[in-house]
């Protein structure tokens, strides 16, 4: 071998051995970082203080105590790929039923016991899923919604079998998107109405939105990541929540906050606009993150209302 095709080996193996430790090494451990197994966070006085939540951490405090106090108990279903999948129902005797889907990382309670407690009052049994790979549920792997659709689907098909004549969906953040995904297979269900708050548009969009917050170079969102996703869990991170929302004809109500930091709120009016079956909308403003309902007050409450009664 000459000099010349000496340096290009020499080149060509600088070049490999940057790509890997700079470029393929963190993709795939951003890979790890996010999908791996979830510990669920709870709300607590402590946790809020200095958050987005602490103005209404005494509201989501006393609610959550009082679903707790509420007849009920766990419920299970098996996923499609086989996990056992948990879930908090609280039965109020009614045909009715709520499902809440949460957000990543988030307690399944705590983030919707307000709207969970305010709906109970309006005659509906509760059921506050425990998604894959968090608290409860099994599964070694989050995929943010896209397997997710499939354990919704699994959990009505478990309300129907229960005699509940109708279902309202009620996702947040990565739960938005998991019933977000799953609507446009859930037609011919007893869902009769889906509320969607502040969800995302794709888990590849999400995590390009998050490497900007936290000043994370880009570059851990490289092909590696992608296809790793693609081989440990058989997922496309980039697959949109929108050509379901095109298709769907379940009348959808879509709130988010203006302030939100996590999700932006043009994630929100874009999933909005494109929404194919009813709907309407909520745009909250100087509202953050999963507080929507919160921030919004009477105005949000009554909203919410308005649409489960013209839908449900």
């Amino acid at each position: 071998m000459g000099r010349i095709g000496l340096n290009v080996v020499i080149a060509a193996a600088f070049v490999l051995a940057v790509y890997i430790l700079f470029i393929y090494m963190p993709g795939v451990f951003g890979f790890f970082t996010v999908f791996r197994r979830k510990k669920c966070i709870r709300l607590t006085e402590e946790s809020m203080k200095g958050t987005y939540y602490e103005p209404f951490a005494e509201r989501i405090l006393a609610a959550r105590r009082r679903i707790d106090e509420l007849p009920g108990g766990i419920i299970a279903v098996k996923s499609g790929d086989g996990l056992l999948l948990s879930g908090r129902y609280v039965d109020c005797g009614s045909d009715k039923t709520v499902l809440f889907a949460h957000g990543f990382r988030a307690d399944p309670v705590d983030q919707l016991a307000v709207a969970g407690s305010l709906l109970y009052d309006q005659g509906y049994n509760l059921l506050f899923v425990c998604q894959r790979a968090h608290g409860d549920s099994e599964g070694r792997y989050t995929t943010l919604g896209i397997l997710e659709q499939y354990d919704i689907i699994e959990w009505v098909r478990e309300l129907e079998k229960r005699g509940c004549q109708r279902i309202l969906l009620y996702g947040m953040s990565m739960g938005c998107a998991a019933i977000s995904y799953a609507l446009d297979k859930l037609g011919n269900s007893r869902v009769g109405a889906a509320i969607l708050d502040c969800g995302f548009d794709s888990p590849y969009q999400q995590m390009r939105e998050d490497c900007r917050k936290w000043h994370v170079p880009r570059a851990v969102l490289n092909p590696a990541m992608v296809l790793t996703a693609r081989i440990v869990l058989g997922i496309n991170m980039k697959d949109s929540v929108q050509q379901s929302l095109q298709e769907s004809v379940i009348p959808a109500l879509f709130l988010h906050g203006t302030a939100d930091e996590s999700v932006p709120v043009s994630c929100g009016r874009e999933n909005y606009a494109c929404y194919g079956g009813s709907k309407d909308a909520l745009f909250v403003e100087g509202a953050a993150h999963t507080v929507s309902l919160l921030a919004g007050g009477a105005e949000a409450e009554e909203k919410v209302m308005d649409f489960i009664r013209k839908n449900m």
